[in-house]
């Protein structure tokens, strides 16, 4: 099975895309989150390509590090790459 780039998806749904689930690591299924903008995913160039979206919501499935200290740095994370407020 493949599975098209998050940043082409978003660059085709253009307006019709207003809010994303962000969660970011080593991008496997299962596999331990870390905080957005440490992992192997292209956060960046997400965000970039869906900067119509206000909304970005940090999604946390599965984690060894502390869960509040997680949320913490990715409330942090996504304003200091410029695409929304905290």
């Amino acid at each position: 099975m493949t599975f098209a780039a998050p940043a082409a998806v978003l660059t085709q749904l253009g307006r019709r895309a207003v809010a994303v689930h962000l969660k970011d690591g080593p991008g496997g299924h299962g596999e331990q989150q870390t905080p957005i903008g440490t992992g192997d995913l292209q956060v960046p160039a997400l965000l970039a390509a869906g900067e119509q979206m206000a909304w970005h919501i940090a999604e946390i499935d599965t984690t060894e590090l502390d869960v509040f200290d997680l949320l913490e740095s990715n409330r942090t994370a996504i304003p200091d790459l410029g695409r929304t407020v905290a």
